[in-house]
């Protein structure tokens, strides 16, 4: 094998400060005010298996919801919304799983394999499902 040799590019591991002689590390910017949260919502990521079911014991826990929990769903532009409802649509399997009806995944885009934002409200006793379409919206607007 002929040729040159490309030499490594090593980048320093200290910042300098603005003298130019060596520093402590830096510290990273803090943003102006501290971020606080609003809401006591629990969030969880789940993947859509292929019958259109997903999991997330520790959010259908802190619901309160167990084994037979019927469900009510209410479908909006952007979420799927389930709610405790006698007349259910759907029910907590066994395992524990929850089941998006192959209509509401036609509707919203959803293939086995993708993964969904879950937010449970306990207050208002809801799981809401973002699917990926949703939170692409979401966060295409502008920001920072």
């Amino acid at each position: 094998m002929t040729g040159s040799t490309i030499q490594p590019v090593v980048f320093p591991t200290i910042r300098t400060a603005a003298t130019g002689s060596p520093a402590a590390r830096l510290p990273m910017p803090l943003p102006v005010a501290p971020l606080t949260r609003s809401s006591t919502a629990l969030y969880g990521v789940a993947t859509i298996d292929d019958r259109g079911r997903f999991v997330d014991h520790a959010l259908t826990t802190a619901l309160g919801w167990t084994h037979g929990t019927g469900l009510g769903i209410r479908e909006s532009d952007d979420c799927v919304i389930f709610h405790p409802n006698e007349c259910s649509v759907t029910m907590i399997t066994k395992h524990g799983r929850l089941h998006l009806p192959a209509q509401v995944r036609h509707w919203y885009g959803l293939s086995a394999g993708d993964r969904i934002l879950l937010v449970a409200d306990a207050d208002r006793q809801t799981l809401t499902v973002y699917p990926p379409a949703s939170l692409d919206l979401l966060l295409a607007g502008d920001r920072p």
